[in-house]
């Protein structure tokens, strides 16, 4: 079995606990689960979401990934971390002054989250 259809199996099913775990193994599923894990796993929950945003920033090379990137900040911002979310386009854009494009996204979405 997918363990993305693993992990929805999980989620209605209740089991947490083991969906954390996929998660943890799987980071990039925080994105879809996140909202649900940070009920019940706060810390946990915005420890990986932070870790996978700062890997997808390391990696993103052009404005459509700084976009994706956003999005994620988005997403972390709603699953209940929005002062933690701010702190990250901080961090992020001090980490990656050299790539305006990354800051200028970054500043447009402090600004949507009400900095």
């Amino acid at each position: 079995m997918p363990v993305n259809e693993y992990a929805a199996l999980l989620k209605r099913q209740g089991e947490m606990i083991k969906l954390l775990d996929v998660v943890k193994q799987w980071p990039s599923l925080v994105l879809y689960y996140g909202k649900q894990m940070v009920i019940n796993f706060p810390e946990e929950t915005h420890k990986i979401f932070e870790e996978y945003i700062l890997k997808e920033a390391h990696a993103a090379t052009d404005r459509r990934k700084y976009k994706q990137v956003c999005r994620m900040i988005k997403d972390f911002a709603q699953a209940g971390a929005k002062e933690k979310a701010i702190n990250l386009i901080d961090r992020l854009s001090e980490m990656y002054v050299r790539r305006p494009a990354m800051v200028e996204e970054l500043g447009g979405l402090k600004r949507k989250l009400g900095t």
